[in-house]
């Protein structure tokens, strides 16, 4: 077993760790977001976020069941490892976008994350160059990390749902607000 796999299941999961430590930031600023972006389309990133993972998954067994008969294995790790790295840089670029709009300086773990997990998903996207890399025996190695990355990124994803929920402006009904008179 060759060191290159190993190292980019490293790498990836170090991606992820600054993902996670740029969400701090990201809390940082996040009632400057709804004055810049609006509640609407916060909402909509978030269930985008939240729902295209489960729908490429979806889609992926389908694939799996009904056309590839071959290297079932390894186009499983395969499909998450790339699922869980296109997570990252999505949620990471997100996340950087969101910092900058806002007229903020990125922290280092903001910058770094995408650009970490950047070379990662050009060069094992193909799956050829997965297969050269991920050998018989390393591609439950890509596997496994592919459904760390995923099972964290909704761990982070849910994280910032609550914070969500939790900075949302209450609306206050109009029966609450009548004066009473016996």
């Amino acid at each position: 077993m060759g060191y290159l796999p190993v190292g980019l299941c490293v790498f990836s999961l170090f991606g992820l760790f600054l993902l996670g430590k740029s969400l701090d930031q990201f809390r940082e600023n996040w009632s400057g977001l709804f004055k810049l972006v609006g509640e609407k389309r916060v909402r909509l990133i978030l269930l985008g976020l939240s729902s295209v993972p489960v729908l490429i998954l979806v889609s992926l067994g389908f694939l799996f069941v009904f056309f590839y008969r071959e290297d079932r294995p390894v186009r499983w790790a395969h499909g998450i490892f790339i699922l869980g790295l296109w997570f990252v840089l999505t949620f990471s670029f997100i996340l950087l976008v969101s910092i900058t709009r806002l007229g903020n300086r990125p922290a280092f773990s903001t910058l770094a994350a995408p650009v970490l997990v950047v070379p990662l998903v050009a060069y094992l996207t193909p799956l050829w160059r997965f297969k050269e890399t991920f050998t018989e025996g390393t591609f439950p190695w890509a596997g496994v990390t592919g459904i760390i990355l995923v099972v964290v990124c909704y761990v982070y994803l849910s994280a910032v749902w609550r914070e969500w929920i939790g900075r949302r402006p209450q609306k206050i009904s109009r029966e609450s607000n009548r004066v009473h008179m016996p």
